[in-house]
């Protein structure tokens, strides 16, 4: 007689009866267990008799204190007919309290929470060693190689092309009417794209019913899980390590239950960018990846700190969802199908700065370019998503993608990028989200090596710019629909 049969007396006769296992635990199961309404998410006291340790309430037995609240919000999110209102509902933003709330305040009454605060990522990183955690808090599986699979077939001519960019490349470099560098290498960058539309326009005549936008704004929040480890504790000369929940701070820009799951922001500003009313087809492998950061459990826990540790600072503004547009104005072209981002800067803050030289500074640039490009494209990404009405409680039902031009205006990065999950708020062993986004990169690729004394631009000795760049630009202006 084994626990998994009954039995059954037919005729005399004993019958064994299998009894079904249990369904496995899935994404949408796990939250449907509602726990007890004092359940907390932390159990905070430890057992005082083993009937507290064997026969827990179902409720206790997985993640359900944590899952059915996600679960609920997600509900109540999706109820909102209003995108913005729905947006507005799954901030994480807290407004500061007012003198009078202050001032009001008694001793006796509770003690007035730190409204939470979202980490600011800044437009260029701020830290040599930021590409792991970029990695973490967007769940992005990044790989570098070159992006020819991608623009397979395409053999574009560049003659038209290449007069063009060398004019305004000239004009733009000789100008005195820029008050920075950087805004010198964001005008390179937007005749840069203008050209390549100019010189496809006949070719690609749709290219005319697209919208172009300079120096757009691109922003985005997004709450991300699996920092409970800010809460651990260890005593000196003892091995255990324990959470200190109980009688302890609030960390920076998580849930006041202190559940790991800090708020991030980027207010990226971008040179240009070129919006559709159709996005792009899916341009990676959602499924494949090659990034040995995601290999391991003990290799991710490495490389996670607290985002202090990467110069990040609190941002205690209002939070938008803006990839070009804001969703008050019913904007008609949502998808941002090109996006050109000006690095101007991290080369000389990595030299002049970090003080590095030689083969350390080529690799750490080429890592914080790599960073930046996760950052810029899953902010514009999710942010996209959040307009058509998926939050983190309720994840897209179809892959978004972007493509990415990242210059100092002379060395070009291209990126293709892809979006198939933001629900990375909760990460918990109920919650089995296997799902990541995908990013692949390529470059540095110089357009031009030298200006001479008489002001021409020279590559590989020559007169001329180079024809992998521009044929590259030409490709992701030509895959626009």
């Amino acid at each position: 007689r084994g626990l998994n049969s009954r039995f059954t007396l037919v005729n005399q006769s004993i019958i064994p009866v299998e009894v079904k296992p249990l369904p496995t635990m899935t994404l949408h199961d796990a939250p449907k267990l509602k726990p007890a309404f004092n359940r907390k998410v932390h159990r905070i006291h430890e057992p005082k008799h083993m009937l507290q340790e064997e026969y827990l309430n179902e409720g206790d037995l997985n993640d359900a204190a944590r899952l059915y609240d996600y679960k609920r919000t997600g509900e109540i999110a999706a109820s909102l007919e209003n995108i913005a209102e729905r947006i507005a509902f799954v901030s994480p933003f807290e407004r500061p309290w007012t003198t009078a709330e202050k001032t009001w305040r008694r001793d006796w009454h509770a003690q007035l929470v730190a409204p939470r605060k979202a980490w600011s990522l800044p437009a260029v990183p701020a830290h040599f060693d930021v590409l792991n955690f970029y990695k973490y808090i967007t769940k992005t599986h990044v790989e570098h190689a070159p992006l020819d699979s991608v623009y397979e077939g395409l053999k574009l001519p560049t003659h038209t092309f290449k007069e063009l960019t060398s004019a305004s490349l000239r004009a733009n470099l000789e100008s005195t009417a820029f008050d920075s560098e950087a805004d010198r290498t964001s005008a390179i960058l937007a005749a840069l794209l203008d050209d390549a539309v100019l010189s496809l326009v006949h070719a690609r005549p749709q290219l005319a019913e697209q919208r172009v936008s300079y120096k757009s704004k691109s922003e985005a929040f997004w709450v991300r899980g699996g920092f409970s480890f800010l809460y651990d504790h260890q005593e000196i000369g003892e091995e255990k390590i324990e959470q200190k929940i109980w009688n302890n701070q609030k960390y920076t820009g998580d849930d006041r239950r202190k559940l790991g799951e800090l708020a991030f922001v980027h207010r990226d500003e971008l040179a240009a960018s070129v919006r559709a009313k159709q996005g792009l087809a899916a341009l990676l492998d959602g499924s494949a990846s090659t990034d040995e950061f995601w290999k391991s459990e003990e290799t991710i826990k490495e490389e996670l700190y607290s985002p202090r540790v990467f110069n990040m600072w609190p941002d205690g503004e209002p939070l938008w969802q803006c990839p070009g547009y804001f969703v008050e104005s019913a904007e008609s072209y949502q998808h941002t199908v090109l996006a050109v981002k000006s690095i101007a800067g991290l080369s000389e803050k990595i030299t002049e700065h970090w003080r590095m030289r030689g083969e350390e500074a080529e690799t750490t640039e080429k890592e914080c370019v790599t960073a930046q490009a996760v950052a810029s494209a899953f902010a514009n990404l999710a942010a996209t998503a959040h307009t058509q009405g998926f939050t983190q409680y309720n994840d897209v039902t179809a892959s978004l993608s972007t493509q990415l031009v990242l210059s100092d205006g002379r060395n070009f990065y291209f990126a293709v990028a892809q979006l198939n999950t933001i629900a990375i708020n909760v990460e918990l062993k109920d919650f089995p989200n296997l799902r990541h986004n995908s990013l692949r990169i390529e470059g540095p690729l110089p357009l031009y090596d030298t200006i001479d004394e008489e002001g021409k631009v020279l590559f590989e000795g020559k007169e001329g710019l180079n024809d992998a760049v521009l044929e590259r630009v030409l490709h992701m202006v030509y895959k626009i629909k």
